[in-house]
């Protein structure tokens, strides 16, 4: 185990202990990429990946938006 900070790489296993790190829960994934996208790498079909990105997008901006309103309004103490 190997400790950078507050950070720690596991056996090549992402690890993070950050008190004021959030998660965003949704993701944006491919299911048979190679159907998905052309030679050229960009989608066939751009309604399901703009959907996908749309939804973490919107959710990363709410959660951005919620924190920076409450941190001025409870400022964190270091």
């Amino acid at each position: 185990m190997r400790h950078f900070g507050d950070k720690v790489d596991r056996d090549r296993g992402q690890g993070m202990a950050e008190p004021r790190a959030v998660s965003v829960r949704d993701t944006v994934s491919f299911h048979n990429v190679w159907e998905l996208f052309g030679k050229d790498g960009q989608p066939k079909d751009t309604t399901g990946c703009n959907a996908a990105a749309k939804t973490m997008l919107d959710q990363l901006a709410w959660r951005g938006t919620a924190l920076r309103e409450a941190r001025e309004k409870h400022p964190c103490q270091s």
